[in-house]
């Protein structure tokens, strides 16, 4: 175990140079402004897991969200039914290109009540990835629908256990900016357990 971490102030009082304890500072600071954001992230995880098996309902695709709503009744903005609708949409336009189609047609396919793969799509689970971007999303990894849409594959549908449908090597078919987004969440995630 390595000596305690100075703070910027015990830095600054000790004459250490400004450019030293200013970087501190920043460090610091940047910690403080996510700690609110990734302790609410956190608690929703513990929520998802906690009711996962509640939530399922047989022989429906779609879980029930915390307050044991059925997707229908979900409002407008949540990206669950955002990209439902960007799928429908995508497969009425004629220019839509192959990978997009072929994306939304599974999506679509896998959300039809009569659908029996064994999968669930949690809205809770969707939720939380809604919440990751608010924290974590740049300028530079704005969500586009088509991105949305992928994530939202990857993240929301679960097996029966909750593990994540896709295997991890599914994250590799993901833009690159949506996997540093995931990356950071991880990293944030871990560095505020371990703390």
């Amino acid at each position: 175990m390595g000596r305690r971490k100075w703070s910027w102030i015990e830095l600054k009082k000790s004459g250490c140079k400004p450019s030293r304890w200013k970087s501190r500072q920043a460090e610091e600071l940047a910690v403080l402004a996510l700690s609110e954001p990734i302790s609410k992230y956190l608690s929703q995880l513990e929520r998802e897991t906690a009711t996962f098996e509640s939530r399922i309902v047989p022989n429906e695709n779609i879980m029930r969200d915390l307050n044991g709503n059925k997707f229908e009744s979900f409002r407008k903005e949540h990206w669950l039914t955002e990209c439902r609708d960007y799928a429908k949409a995508s497969l009425a336009n004629p220019e839509c290109g192959d990978w997009t189609k072929e994306i939304a047609t599974r999506f679509l396919a896998d959300l039809d009540p009569s659908a029996k793969h064994g999968f669930l799509m949690d809205p809770v689970a969707v939720e939380a990835v809604q919440t990751m971007y608010a924290i974590w999303q740049t300028p530079q990894t704005s969500l586009n629908y088509l991105r949305l849409l992928a994530v939202v594959e990857f993240l929301g549908w679960k097996k029966p256990d909750g593990d994540l449908r896709f295997p991890d090597e599914h994250l590799l078919t993901l833009n690159k900016l949506d996997v540093d987004v995931i990356d950071k969440m991880i990293t944030a995630c871990n560095t505020a357990i371990a703390a």
